[in-house]
């Protein structure tokens, strides 16, 4: 019979001391008398072990390394688990959304991350059922409300422009205006966001709400690239809104910022028009000069109508 079983050299110590502490063999025990005394090499320090019966060096054979033992293997798993954990989570949530609406909260509490992964693989039908829930129930822990609102509508605004998109965006500013500022942000400094949808939700509210979605868009700090991104649904809540000396300072801002890169957009014409049109009655605006470099370099079909009130501008003041 072969030894199928060593030490390992880190164990030596503790294998001596039980060597040490065990009774001496007893020649009488039948078992000696029958199979006779076997001496076994403690450990593997060397290459090579002991043979237990001829005491002659033999080739220590080499162990495979066990899969599970190697980190990237360990990772592996960990990672195929918890693909396999998420379709079996999507699949449920699929299958009946509201059934199964608590857990989607508990586990979505626990990892954010599959709000993200939920937007991107659920059907249209039930995203609409979710946020049917979401919207016309009084009871939603709110800690989920602002991570849903955080991370489950912006992914699913990036898929594809529908009504559905729009509906969410008019009930959570309907019910969660708080949470609808912080998605507000999100929208205008996101470029993988489609602002189509933004632009139908503008036209959707009263010049009231778009007067209010202006001066929450004015507390924003957009870069010039994000302004100009979204220039064309700033416009449309800016031409019907109350003028409001923070809205067109805002706009003011922008327009001198962004002038010299949008010298061909039709889009900056309109807006600046518009700001042309809305100084005849506020006079915000301290020195036109920057404004008369910026209609000089434009080359929209709106620079001469622009040209025509600056210079009714400059008229009045010069009386």
């Amino acid at each position: 019979m072969s030894d199928i079983w060593t030490f390992h050299p880190l164990s030596e110590d503790e294998v001596l001391k039980c060597i040490a502490l065990a009774p001496r063999p007893n020649d009488n025990n039948k078992w000696f008398r029958r199979f006779g005394h076997k001496l076994i090499a403690p450990c593997c320090n060397d290459e090579n072990i002991l043979s237990p019966k001829t005491n002659d060096r033999v080739e220590k054979k080499s162990k495979t390394p066990d899969p599970e033992d190697c980190p990237l293997e360990i990772e592996k798993n960990k990672i195929d688990s918890n693909e396999k954990h998420f379709e079996d989570f999507l699949e449920a949530v699929e299958n009946d959304p509201i059934l199964q609406f608590n857990s989607l909260v508990e586990e979505c509490l626990k990892d954010n991350v599959l709000l993200t992964k939920l937007a991107q693989k659920l059907t249209t039908f039930s995203v609409e059922k979710i946020c049917k829930h979401i919207y016309e129930n009084e009871n939603i822990n709110s800690a989920f409300l602002e991570i849903f609102h955080k991370y489950f509508v912006p992914a699913y605004l990036k898929r594809e422009h529908s009504c559905i998109s729009l509906d969410i965006l008019v009930r959570a500013h309907a019910k969660y205006p708080v949470l609808f500022k912080t998605l507000l942000c999100t929208i205008l400094k996101d470029p993988e966001i489609p602002n189509l949808f933004f632009q139908d939700f503008i036209s959707s509210i009263d010049e009231t709400e778009q007067t209010k979605l202006l001066l929450d868009i004015s507390n924003f700090e957009l870069r010039t690239e994000e302004f100009i991104n979204n220039i064309f649904s700033i416009y449309t809540a800016y031409k019907n809104s109350e003028k409001t000396d923070r809205i067109q300072t805002f706009i003011l801002d922008h327009i001198l910022q962004c002038g010299h890169i949008c010298s061909n957009d039709k889009h900056f014409g309109r807006l600046l028009l518009a700001f042309l049109q809305a100084e005849k009655h506020l006079n915000i605006c301290q020195n036109y000069g920057n404004i008369e470099r910026i209609i000089e370099i434009h080359k929209s079909p709106f620079r001469r109508p622009c040209w025509n009130i600056f210079k009714e501008l400059n008229k009045n003041n010069a009386l």
